[in-house]
């Protein structure tokens, strides 16, 4: 889109500099804006052209994490300016106070469901230029997106520049540097497991390397090498600077065959997996956690009144959707202070889901609904990505059933890496809600030290829990537990009494 150059005002306060030109403070009408200026770049050249083509199509992006793109205009010379929002300060200087890596995660998710939506059109469109400083921070510290189309521009500004750009080498694929590449969504992807590599730990890729010729640089990346996970000096990082299964996920991201590189919608879904302690960083693994509240005595007492009557309807529960209130599987209690609570960019939702969580009495259970329709195929297509999608969406709203769900997928390794330790936090974030199922398997892990260090005394403290209820009923809930799970997950009967220590 052309920008009148009469609405356009340019001041002399610099915002920053890049590899093209000069990012100049102004006014489009009455609107603080950025003005991309390309003095360094010939005006007549045809990559100059092209690259304005595909930063046009900016314009027509509309997603909460991508910056707006108000359109091009030019100056007395011909040479084309990028008329863009104006934000308080790049990703690249915001990792400079020192955020917690709840803010840290809580950035990644931003620009990766800005991805998600760049990869859900037709054609997908791919960015190419993703790092920290083409990120932009707003008033409310969300991330967005910005750049599109400034790769060109800089591959045709190493033919003009005394000194190559070391900076988008980078975050280029190996494959990018093969003749005849055509870009795919997977670049972008890789480029994402960099970024994510210097948000986490706060250092550029192959930072503090003796020498940093970007020939070198591209040697390295075409052969395989990768940032290390220790510092420059040769130290482990913390284990709050990278968790195990981030450092995976960034792993996955740069992998050197593109096919084995995750989509955006998996990255999504586990970075909305990561939990955090409560002081915003990421959370120790379980068997190093304080006691839990839910295995003493004094919680079982205030806990058994509401065992009955949420674990009633357990014998004929058959997990479709007109059971989900009359079973109590949406309580949608808040997440503990010491997990964050994201979202899953609900505009990307199709009508048909749009409508069913609408339909619902809160978005938690409309997730919920949306996760076991999935899961079953009732209506959709059978998707256990998107099942897990949904789940993990509810799950971070507080409902427990969707947290003992998706505890499942990763217990059993459906659809997910296998991850028992991670399943065995779920299943403690549910059971502390009084979900009996999930503190029945809660106790099963502590019972095999499945995830957590093996503990008798805490997996016979949560059977007592379930087994305690002054209701007549109680008698016959441990045993409608048992069917259920033998029914739904396909556990054999002598794996489950074991659970219940029957012999």
């Amino acid at each position: 889109m052309l920008v009148q150059n009469v609405e356009v005002t340019i001041s002399n306060k610099e915002l920053g500099r890049g590899c093209y030109g000069v990012v100049y403070a102004g006014k489009y009408g009455t609107t603080d804006v950025a003005i991309k200026t390309f003095g360094l770049v010939p005006a007549n050249s045809d990559d100059l052209a092209k690259a304005m083509q595909e930063a046009s199509i900016w314009h027509s992006l509309k997603h909460p994490n991508i910056a707006t793109h108000w359109g091009i205009a030019y100056d007395e010379t011909k040479r084309p300016m990028l008329v863009v929002e104006r934000l308080q300060m790049n990703l690249l200087e915001r990792l400079k106070s020192n955020p917690t890596a709840r803010e840290r995660i809580k950035w990644l998710i931003d620009i990766a469901q800005a991805f998600r939506y760049l990869n859900s059109l037709n054609p997908p469109v791919i960015h190419r230029d993703l790092k920290p400083d083409n990120v932009l921070i707003d008033s409310s510290d969300k991330a967005l997106l910005s750049d599109f189309g400034m790769s060109r521009v800089q591959a045709l500004y190493t033919y003009h520049a005394v000194e190559p750009t070391k900076g988008c080498l980078l975050y280029a694929p190996p494959e990018s540097y093969r003749r005849h590449y055509k870009a795919t969504p997977k670049y972008d992807v890789y480029s994402f497991g960099m970024t994510m590599y210097e948000i986490t730990t706060g250092r550029a890729p192959f930072a503090g390397e003796e020498v940093l010729d970007p020939q070198l640089v591209i040697n390295w990346i075409s052969v395989g090498e990768r940032p290390d996970r220790r510092d420059s000096n040769g130290n482990e990082p913390a284990v709050h600077e990278i968790p195990d299964d981030l450092w995976n996920l960034i792993e996955r991201c740069w992998d050197q065959d593109p096919n084995k590189r995750p989509d955006f919608t998996t990255i999504c879904l586990e970075l909305n997996s990561i939990t955090f302690l409560e002081n915003g960083d990421y959370d120790i693994p379980l068997q190093n956690q304080p006691k839990s509240s839910i295995v003493g005595d004094s919680a079982a007492s205030a806990q058994t009144a509401s065992l009955t009557s949420e674990l009633e309807g357990f014998q004929f529960l058959d997990m479709n959707e007109d059971n989900l209130e009359s079973n109590g599987l949406v309580a949608s209690q808040p997440l503990p202070s010491s997990f964050a609570v994201r979202n899953i960019d609900l505009s990307l939702a199709s009508p048909e889901e749009k409508s069913i969580i609408s339909a619902a009495k809160n978005i938690a259970e409309g997730a919920y609904v949306l996760a076991v329709r999935y899961r079953e195929g009732i209506d959709f297509e059978q998707n256990l990505e998107k099942s897990i999608m949904w789940f993990t969406f509810s799950a971070n709203h507080g409902d427990p059933g969707a947290q003992f769900e998706l505890a499942i997928y990763y217990y059993r390794g459906v659809n997910v890496p296998q991850d028992l330790r991670k399943a065995a936090k779920l299943f403690r974030l549910a059971a502390s809600q009084g979900y009996v199922l999930a503190q029945v398997m809660l106790g099963r892990c502590y019972q095999l030290g499945e995830g957590v260090e093996k503990n008798m005394e805490k997996a016979a403290s949560l059977y007592h829990l379930v087994n305690q209820s002054e209701d007549p009923k109680a008698a016959g809930l441990l045993d409608a537990v048992k069917q259920y799970m033998i029914k739904s997950y396909d556990f054999d009967e002598t794996l489950t009494n074991s659970i219940f220590l029957e012999e």
